[in-house]
């Protein structure tokens, strides 16, 4: 196989990054299935969630169920890395591309502001050593949550993989898993191209 160019070397990052985030998608929805108690009544709940309202129903679980827990705090600290991880996941998934310069390896989006009234975008500039970065953090937030989710519910959880039961072994409480920084921040480029309207504006 020929050496990949830097642009070649984004874009199959970009290809990584979309598969290991719906494996932490994967493992997030079964710490919520074990919250819940039960499959069935959890697919009732989810089927039509998002990943930003299935954190908010784990998180809203933990608190009012579990606040006393020595978990909790690592539990919490969880959700928090992985709504960030998501956030820039979109910034990944749904940015329009402006450009791609292929000598720096560096790719230009246009996104969304993360401002309520949704009028302006942000220009997000992202390299190869960053796109890198959130490949490995997705993939080590994943590893985490597993973790965390046979630590919590190793013995009285309903669906534990049956490798856990055999062994009779419960992991270790992980440490708390460090917040990652947005790829958008309020320092982000505005990006000043007039934007198309799909709805009435909201009212000044």
């Amino acid at each position: 196989m020929t050496e990949l160019s830097k642009s070649e070397e984004i874009f199959m990052f970009l290809g990584f990054h979309t598969a290991y985030w719906n494996k932490a998608e994967e493992a997030l929805d079964k710490l919520l299935v074990n919250a819940i108690g039960d499959t069935a009544k959890a697919h009732i709940l989810t089927s039509g969630a998002n990943a930003k309202k299935r954190v908010q129903f784990l998180k809203l679980i933990f608190e009012e169920c579990c606040p006393e827990e020595p978990w909790i705090d690592v539990a919490l600290a969880a959700l928090t890395a992985f709504d960030a991880l998501r956030k820039n996941r979109n910034v990944l998934a749904h940015g329009v591309a402006l450009g791609l310069r292929d000598e720096e390896g560096e790719l230009n989006l246009k996104v969304k502001t993360l401002h309520a009234s949704r009028r302006a975008h942000k220009q997000v500039s992202i390299d190869g050593d960053k796109l890198v970065d959130e490949v490995n953090q997705v993939r080590a937030l994943t590893a985490h949550l597993n973790t965390l989710r046979a630590h919590i519910y190793h013995r009285d959880g309903a669906h534990i993989e049956i490798i856990d039961v055999l062994r009779r072994e419960r992991p270790a409480l992980p440490d708390k898993f460090p917040l990652p920084a947005l790829l958008q921040t309020p320092e982000s480029q505005n990006y000043s191209e007039p934007l198309i309207r799909r709805s009435r504006p909201p009212e000044e």
